[in-house]
């Protein structure tokens, strides 16, 4: 038997044999770890390295899915971006080739969603047992990593294998680190993407500015309309300034303040002309208006309303202002103008920059002159002709019948028949009269722009217009009834003309009621007003006389008046003078029912 001794030697030296390999197999294994560690930690150098130097995300992209399937080798992986609410395809990368579209579109409540609500990492080692795919026939391993950048997350990246496998805890650590890289690298890029956009855009608007600024200079200078570009600012501050002085009635202020106002005006500024202002105005050069008082070309006191009127636009609000003016050019020329002012829109808080156009207006003005004058000339001439008309037709009647009286007054004939001859020659010869004064009487009142007046009682008015009129009344059988609505009804008139005005009113009713009837006058007070109503059951008047009732020498149909009709002027007279008297007048009337005149008259105020 062997020595005792021996063997327990033996199995000692077995044992250290056995440690021995041990220690040797732990060793290989720690120095297979560390290599793959260095390995591992290259690729992480590389990557950083990769991703400092390139700016553009698509590349950026593309270097993490490719040093991520360098750290694990999975199948294939994906990045997502995230702006808080939604997933966006980043990029894919599976057989070796970048892919440009998702191997699956992230689920609602699925892994990726997951990783970029919670901000977490989520490591699946075997999807068919993993809650998360518990609805999905999806087999192998994931896990999703968050991109997060000052713990924000901007994106979710993840790696996935065919097969179930479980990743080591280093795999999963360097991934993470891998992760935090590529979330400053894009969001880097996106800073980049944003500010070259805002450049780009930047660029465009410069340029926009750039191309708007040649063309508004181009139409400036070649606009055949003039336009002028200047500085108000000085203006500005002294409107300001009365603000703060408490004043807010800007045109009573100027209109009292002019030469205090005449002061700032001389500091408006011209900041440019085109050629047609030159050639308007009558200047040579632009060097011709100094810019410190080259503005008193345009403002002058000719100018002065459109220029009040213009700041107190301003200053109210309203950054366009247009009106008429007259204007001088350097050589003395008047010139009727169309001046309008905008305000540039960036200059609407100082007035540093508005712009004025002056169309010139002056031959429309002489044109407009012009036609108000043959205007008047063929009123004149048509006043005229309506006249001869009149006259003749009116002259021509009573006229013939006074010839026609003489002649039978050449035969003999007895007492009776010789006075009806003279009494038809008197009533034709204060026809005529009557026609030539109511002529008389218009011509009068045209030239007429104001009356004088005086306290006047109404109604005795109408009782001496009754007497006046009550020959004619009775030679046609016509009952005149005067309803005072008052004993004495006071306003202020032109005694002589009010009588004019209102004994045409009443003649004119009682020429055209039938024998035998009835004129009523009545008067009221109506609010500040007198009334005067003549009623009468005549033939009345259609619409289309009432038309023109009240036009000169204009008479209706003669054969429907009772006693051939007068020149036409009657209501015209009666018009002009409430006109002047500051009153109305009106007419309602009916064929073959009769006609009412409405006078109203002011009262006195007491």
């Amino acid at each position: 038997m062997p020595d005792e001794k021996l063997l327990k030697e033996l199995e000692t030296l077995r044992a250290r044999v056995a440690k021995l390999e041990e220690n040797e197999a732990q060793l290989k294994d720690a120095q297979e770890t560390e290599h793959h560690r260095i390995i591992e930690l290259e690729i992480l150098r590389q990557a950083s390295l990769s991703l400092t130097a390139s700016l553009d995300l698509e590349t950026i992209l593309r270097i993490i899915l490719v040093y991520t399937l360098q750290l694990v080798e999975g199948d294939n992986a994906h990045i997502f971006t995230y702006d808080g609410q939604k997933l966006a395809f980043g990029g894919a990368l599976w057989a070796g080739k970048q892919q440009q579209e998702p191997f699956a579109n992230p689920r609602e409540n699925g892994l990726t969603y997951n990783v970029a609500r919670s901000g977490k990492s989520i490591v699946v080692h075997d999807m068919q047992d993993h809650p998360l795919f518990r609805d999905t026939n999806w087999q192998g391993s994931i896990i999703g990593l968050p991109l997060c950048v000052e713990n924000s997350v901007c994106g979710v990246m993840t790696v996935a294998l065919a097969e179930p496998r479980g990743f080591r805890e280093g795999e999963i650590h360097i991934l993470e680190l891998l992760a935090d890289h590529a979330a400053i690298a894009i969001q880097n890029a996106r800073y980049v993407m944003q500010v070259e956009k805002e450049i780009k855009e930047r660029k465009l608007v410069e340029k926009a500015l750039r191309d708007s600024e040649a063309r508004y200079r181009s139409l400036f200078e070649h606009s055949p309309i003039s336009l002028r570009e200047e500085d108000w600012s000085a203006v500005k501050r002294y409107v300001d300034n009365l603000r703060e002085k408490g004043i807010s009635d800007f045109i009573k202020y100027f209109r009292h303040q002019s030469a205090e106002l005449s002061e700032y005006v001389r500091l408006i500024k011209i900041l440019d002309i085109n050629q047609a202002t030159l050639k308007l105005y009558e200047v040579e050069e632009k060097t011709q208006l100094d810019a410190d008082d080259g503005s008193g070309l345009f403002y002058d006191r000719t100018t002065w309303d459109l220029l009040q009127n213009g700041i107190t636009a301003l200053i109210k609000g309203q950054h366009y202002f247009e009106a008429e003016t007259v204007e001088h050019t350097v050589t003395g020329k008047t010139l009727h103008t169309l001046v309008s002012l905008v305000v540039a829109p960036k200059y609407t808080h100082n007035w540093a920059k508005i712009l004025i156009s002056s169309v010139d207006i002056t031959k429309r003005k002489e044109a407009e002159a012009q036609a108000l004058i043959l205007e008047k000339e063929r009123i004149r001439t048509d006043t005229l002709y309506k006249l001869i008309q009149a006259i003749t037709h009116d002259l021509r009647t009573p006229l013939t019948t006074i010839s026609t009286s003489l002649y039978l007054l050449k035969e003999p004939v007895d007492e009776t028949r010789y006075q009806h001859h003279l009494k038809v020659i008197d009533t034709q010869i204060m026809h005529l009269s009557d026609v030539i004064d109511s002529i008389l009487t218009m011509a009068h009142l045209d030239t007429v722009q104001m009356l004088s007046f005086s306290p006047v009682d109404l109604n005795r008015a109408l009782r001496e217009i009754e007497v006046h009129v009550e020959t004619l009344a009775r030679a046609k059988g016509i009952m005149i009834e005067l309803q005072d609505g008052s004993n004495e009804l006071m306003v202020l008139a032109n005694e002589s003309e009010l009588h004019t005005a209102l004994r045409e009113i009443v003649k004119n009713a009682i020429q055209f009621t039938l024998p035998d009837g009835q004129v009523r006058v009545k008067t009221t007070q109506e609010t500040t007003f007198a009334l005067v109503s003549v009623e009468d059951k005549g033939i009345g008047m259609s619409p289309e006389v009432m038309t023109r009732v009240f036009e000169r020498f204009y008479r209706a149909d003669d054969s429907r008046s009772t006693n051939g009709g007068g020149a036409g002027l009657g209501l015209s007279i009666a018009q002009k003078i409430i006109d002047l008297h500051h009153g109305k007048i009106e007419i309602e009337s009916q064929l073959e029912v009769g006609t009412t005149v409405r006078v109203w008259i002011p009262l006195i105020r007491r």
